[in-house]
């Protein structure tokens, strides 16, 4: 399986998830502007990378164990979507951060949704351009 997916969803994530919360809380009225918070978008980035390591490695672990078992590609995105938003959610309980319902909402929903779209490929649809089979050359 391509592995640059754990870090795509994995950075894809971290990206997109603060413009999300903002969004969720202009809608339910939350906070009135929705370029407030948005200043401080480098310092949240930072600790959303540094919160996230742990959940990172236990991601890891799960992806490269289950590679070597073929299983099918929807099969191995939804548990690794729940490996994340598990983590989000025992981050945000271990950390005891008031930071309101719609932190987590928004790193959930991002992470699921970031998830199911990206591609994954299973390991027989990668091309190996090193391998003879794929030589096209006449001698």
């Amino acid at each position: 399986m391509r592995r640059l997916y754990m870090v795509y969803h994995w950075a894809l994530t971290l990206v997109f998830a603060p413009f999300l919360i903002k969004c969720i809380d202009f809608l339910f009225n939350l906070e009135p502007s929705i370029i407030g918070d948005l200043s401080i978008y480098p310092v949240t980035f930072i600790f959303s990378i540094l919160f996230s390591l742990p959940t990172m490695a236990v991601y890891s672990a799960w992806f490269f164990f289950i590679e070597r078992h073929q299983k099918s590609v929807f099969w191995v995105k939804t548990s690794l979507i729940i490996i994340t938003v598990l983590g989000i959610y025992f981050t945000f309980n271990i950390i005891k951060v008031n930071i309101g319902v719609s932190t987590t909402y928004g790193y959930c929903i991002t992470a699921v949704t970031i998830g199911y779209l990206e591609r994954l490929k299973p390991r027989e649809a990668i091309i190996d351009p090193s391998s003879d089979s794929n030589n096209t050359t006449a001698l």
